[in-house]
């Protein structure tokens, strides 16, 4: 099966399908595994199996002109999520994708916005909280958009993909 998050008016919505191109059927099973409210709008989730059994979505929440990152939780991956909170106290921050390394060691991988834009990376204490100290691996200005990381292995490097400037120019990154 595929899955696919997705951000609506609503809240996050989780589709699943046999088949890729069946995700954007008409047809295809939805359904709304957390709700938006008049405070805050989730965007951006991506979906994770952890290895304590529990389904977990990392997601940027909008509220009153501030992004911040928090942890959906569920026994079930197609089940209602519980919001666990922030992985991390700062602000403006968006686009979370987790990296896992050999040594089983996790890290948060995100976009940083506001006048200080860039990509960082924070290891995780567990699954719903991340450690205080983090590493800026892409510096941005503050007329350059830096969003959207995400993490792809190929030939045993390990490289960090996001876009960069208005005009959506993804760029990679190798991990050394």
């Amino acid at each position: 099966s595929y899955v696919m998050v997705d951000t609506r008016e609503e809240g996050l919505v989780m589709t699943v399908a046999r088949r890729v191109v069946d995700l954007f059927a008409k047809g295809a099973e939805a359904k709304i595994v957390c709700k938006n409210s008049s405070s805050y709008r989730f965007i951006n989730g991506e979906l994770y199996c952890c290895k304590d059994g529990k389904w977990r979505i990392y997601a940027t929440v909008e509220t009153k002109g501030e992004t911040h990152i928090c942890v959906l939780e569920s026994t079930k991956a197609f089940g209602q999520y519980k919001n666990c909170g922030r992985v991390i106290e700062d602000e403006n921050v968006a686009d979370p994708t987790l990296l896992k390394t050999s040594d089983g060691k996790i890290y948060l991988v995100y976009a940083v916005k506001g006048a200080k834009r860039g990509i960082v990376v924070r290891q995780m204490k567990n699954y719903l909280k991340a450690d205080s100290r983090s590493v800026e691996i892409v510096s941005g200005k503050e007329d350059k958009k830096l969003s959207s990381p995400t993490v792809v292995r190929r030939g045993g490097k390990t490289f960090i993909v996001y876009v960069s400037g208005d005009e959506g120019k993804s760029v990679m990154k190798a991990l050394e």
